[in-house]
């Protein structure tokens, strides 16, 4: 069932303020590229989630999504081959 509150991502006073794990970002929310686009719009330093009701954890795919974006990017910057190096080591 989906949840009925609607995202909303809340502007720290301080960057120092995400640092509280209380404060700290749904990385795993559905809505979270969503928020991180309401804090770029707003020229928001940053942004977290503890005042938010609307987490929505990502499907299967999403999460698919996400990790295939994550191996891209280390590939990218050389990291994966640097990992397999050190691994077979």
């Amino acid at each position: 069932m989906k949840n009925a509150a609607k995202p909303n991502p809340i502007r720290p006073p301080s960057l120092s303020v995400l640092d509280d794990p209380i404060a700290a970002r749904q990385l795993h929310c559905r809505h979270y590229d969503d928020c991180l686009d309401v804090a770029q719009a707003n020229g928001w330093p940053g942004f977290g989630c503890s005042a938010c009701s609307g987490f929505e954890p990502l499907s299967p795919q999403g999460e698919a999504r996400d990790h295939r974006g994550l191996l891209e990017l280390l590939a990218e910057l050389g990291l994966v081959d640097i990992w397999a190096a050190e691994k077979a080591a």
